[in-house]
């Protein structure tokens, strides 16, 4: 890793979010499958209902599944049980939007 000191600001953002922008999409991906799968059966559910519910427990499986395998290299997830990342060399951190 490049020491941040020496780079400009763009530059070192561009290196700390490189290696997530790879690999997000496709881990978001496989974390948001099944659960979708699993609220369309429920009928008695509207379905702004389901979203919301699919939103939360996403969300939630995301900092499981993320603290358990540790994909990327110098991202951590935080101790709210929420999909809350930080850089741990730059202090940046990245919270999921709406």
């Amino acid at each position: 890793m490049t020491d941040i000191a020496k780079i400009d600001e763009k530059q070192a953002v561009m290196e700390a979010f490189s290696p997530l922008c790879e690999f997000l999409p496709e881990f978001v991906r496989d974390c948001t499958a099944n659960i979708k799968k699993d609220l369309a059966s429920y009928k008695r559910l509207s379905d702004r209902q389901k979203s919301r519910i699919a939103a939360y427990l996403i969300n939630m499986n995301m900092a499981k599944e993320w603290k358990e395998f540790h994909p990327v290299r110098w991202w951590e997830v935080d101790n709210s049980g929420f999909f809350h990342l930080m850089h741990t060399p730059t202090g940046a951190i990245l919270l999921p939007c709406r």
